[in-house]
């Protein structure tokens, strides 16, 4: 988290131990119970991505997930085969508390791989689906830089291809990023205000209001990532004038936090400029 890491891809499961009396149970899945879960549990806090396997132990005598899989925090990833069939190793849910798990699914079976020394193989395991989870998020990040972790993760959830029905065998099925961008599109039309360009490459962010007659006067502010004010202004929206053009001219490159305040409404943005 000091080093400002967005996102983490962890194959790490832990079950059983050399020291028997290190065993978990599989009733301390809980998401709260196995250290693992609880250090998941606090970066997810601080707004990390955590994509981790869900474990291979559908055909042994544990069975079900792996640790921190279990946290609800994760997305705990399972397998599927190519022709998008749960893997018959992947581990499945729910977790002790009864929350579905895994949460998404992705290829891994069979999945191609580039070794040490440049060569292609393939190769099964959900040590191969996870990864093109938490890259797939790691896109999104890139490509919807207004949103907070969790609403990443959770539009990976609400768009996936079962995510009506979801299990405890594929949960909440298969992320896809064109049913991501189509849900944001649709709820970005019910947001009291939106921000564009983003990412910024000139000196001219515009703000649209949804409401004018509710939120008449707004507060804005650009704040840097470490709490600095660089900029603050009132902005009088009416019907006529539903848009305004903020001049943030010689704004260094980087992350910003822009908040915009009504008497009724507070929203929070995180902008890019180029």
């Amino acid at each position: 988290d000091s080093a400002g890491v967005d996102v983490i891809n962890s194959s790490l499961g832990y079950t059983l131990f050399q020291d028997p009396r290190m065993n978990y149970t599989i009733n301390e899945l809980d998401g709260n119970t196995t250290v693992v879960a609880r250090g998941a549990q606090i970066a997810s806090a601080k707004g990390i991505f955590i994509a981790n396997s869900a474990g291979n132990e559908a055909n042994n005598s544990w069975g079900t997930l792996v640790s921190p899989a279990d946290a609800e925090g994760v997305i705990a990833v399972g397998s599927i085969t190519s022709s998008n069939t749960k893997s018959s190793f992947s581990s499945f849910g729910p977790s002790a508390t009864g929350r579905i798990k895994p949460d998404l699914t992705a290829l891994g079976s069979s999945t191609s791989l580039i070794g040490a020394n440049g060569t292609i193989s393939t190769s099964s395991g959900t040590s191969f689906s996870s990864p093109q989870v938490a890259g797939l998020a790691a896109g999104l990040i890139q490509a919807f830089p207004e949103m907070t972790i969790n609403q990443i993760k959770n539009a990976m959830i609400l768009s996936a291809s079962q995510a009506n029905q979801p299990d405890n065998q594929l949960g909440y099925g298969i992320p896809n990023y064109q049913a991501f961008n189509n849900l944001i599109m649709i709820s970005a039309q019910e947001q009291t205000f939106r921000l564009y360009p983003n990412p910024l490459d000139n000196d001219i962010l515009t703000v649209t209001v949804n409401d004018p007659i509710t939120h008449e006067k707004v507060d804005l502010r650009v704040i840097t990532l470490a709490g600095q004010v660089l900029f603050e202004k009132q902005i009088n929206f009416s019907l006529i004038n539903i848009s305004y053009e903020i001049q943030l001219n010689g704004l260094p490159a980087g992350y910003y936090l822009v908040t915009l305040s009504s008497d009724v409404e507070s929203e929070n943005f995180r902008i890019v400029k180029l």
